[in-house]
Parts: C-alpha cells; structure tokens; sequence
C-alpha cells in the first residue's frame, strides 16, 4: 500500500464524513456513533474507485501532488451523493 492509496483513502473518508454531519445535520449528541463511521469508511472504498478511474482515464496524472491528491479525495467524498446522482442519471440516459 503506497502513500497515495492512503491519502484517497484518508480524504475520502474525511470528505464523506463531513458529508454525513453536514446533510443530515448530525446533533452532538450522536456525533460519536459508530455507524457514521462505518460508513464512511465503506465509502472511502468507493472514492478509490473514482480516482482508479480518473487515473485511468487521464484525468489526474500520476505524478500528482499528494496534497492536491488529499484535497481531490476530500472533495470526492464531500460530493459522493451529487456523483451518485449524476452517474446514475448517464446509465438512465444510456438505457
């Protein structure tokens, strides 16, 4: 596992989970449940697979910063819903 599997991993998780406080207005007294954490820890999964693609793709080079790499992590794990949406709204269309 190199560095740059950690650090989309890391922003990703950070980025869903701020999500998840943010939209569903988490109160503080359940800041600390365990499910928020799980699942953003099961959707950082997915955030790996959308920068795999972009790499892929040639989105995002491979020599990229690892800070702009963490900061692309984040930002994809703050818009997972929004990507949802629209990637769904592709196969609608391509249906």
């Amino acid at each position: 596992m190199n560095t740059e599997t950690i650090l989309v991993f890391a922003g990703g998780f950070l980025g869903v989970w701020a999500s998840i406080m943010m939209k569903y207005s988490i109160k503080a007294a359940k800041f600390r449940d365990w499910k928020n954490y799980v699942l953003a820890f099961v959707l950082s999964f997915a955030i790996y697979g959308v920068y795999v693609f972009l790499v892929s793709a040639g989105f995002i080079q491979v020599d990229f910063s690892k800070l702009a790499l963490f900061g692309i992590a984040v930002f994809l794990g703050f818009s997972l819903d929004e990507l949802a949406r629209y990637f769904y709204q592709l196969l609608k269309k391509a249906a």
